[in-house]
């Protein structure tokens, strides 16, 4: 994925956890209608481009200029991920986490 840059949250309120103003409700296409899901808003075009490739995630966030963004996928998602260009976050509480991937898109 040439030309993405590392995910830099941009919308008022993105620095407090737990502020959920700025998740609007999404549905995901592998959902049934109704079953919504609450994502960042400056998540919303990175996620969208996942599940355009069918990639089905668990959950994202922004990071909130707080911590690094990152994206959970199905497992079996990561080689598609790998494939996209995307790299994996790393650590979680100490375990290596290879369905954890850092966000890429700049909004």
């Amino acid at each position: 994925m040439n030309g993405f840059k590392v995910h830099e949250c941009l919308h008022p309120g993105r620095e407090a956890f737990g502020n959920y103003d700025w998740q609007p409700a999404i549905q995901p296409p592998w959902k049934p209608y109704g079953n919504f899901v609450n994502i960042d808003a400056c998540m919303i075009e990175e996620i969208a481009f996942l599940w355009r490739y069918g990639i089905k995630t668990i959950e994202c966030c922004c990071g909130h200029l707080v911590t690094k963004s990152y994206i959970a996928v199905e497992k079996e998602f990561i080689n598609k991920m790998h494939e996209l260009g995307y790299v994996t976050y790393g650590y979680v509480d100490g375990i290596e986490r290879a369905e954890i991937f850092e966000a890429r898109f700049k909004t």
